[in-house]
């Protein structure tokens, strides 16, 4: 609402400029395209009048590959603020199977996860799996 009217302001976010950590010998491949995750560079910032760009939105946006078999674990959110109120969801949007927080899935789906809490995400053996991460609030 406060930025209904204002100027339209629009970046490309090009990949080679997202923070991405793709460990060699390791089927894993985290992309950051907004927000932070420990052990990460920041990212490109957002448009300007974006909800991204207030830090009190908590926003984390990030993309999850992982080869059959190979686990990852998204950190519990480590911000300032208190996690009451901060959505969290998991998109598990491509591949045959995924375990997400020792539940096993064979249909794409979302999954509200709890932003307090570690979060171990596995990949089915039958083939890698692709994962988007969403928080804010």
């Amino acid at each position: 609402q406060r930025s209904k009217m204002l100027e339209p302001d629009y970046r490309m976010l090009w990949s080679e400029e997202l923070p991405r950590v793709a460990p060699a010998g390791e089927q894993v491949d985290i992309t950051l395209i907004g927000g932070e995750l420990p052990g990460m560079a920041v990212p490109p910032p957002p448009p300007t009048h974006s909800y991204a760009s207030d830090p009190a939105g908590d926003v984390l946006v990030a993309t999850v590959k992982l080869g059959p078999d190979c686990r990852w674990t998204l950190p519990r959110y480590g911000g300032p603020r208190k996690s009451v109120g901060l959505n969290r969801n998991v998109y598990f949007f491509a591949g045959h199977s995924a375990i997400i927080d020792g539940v096993a899935f064979t249909t794409h789906r979302r999954v509200k996860v709890r932003p307090d809490v570690d979060l171990e995400i596995v990949a089915g053996g039958r083939g890698p799996i692709d994962i988007l991460v969403l928080q804010g609030r």
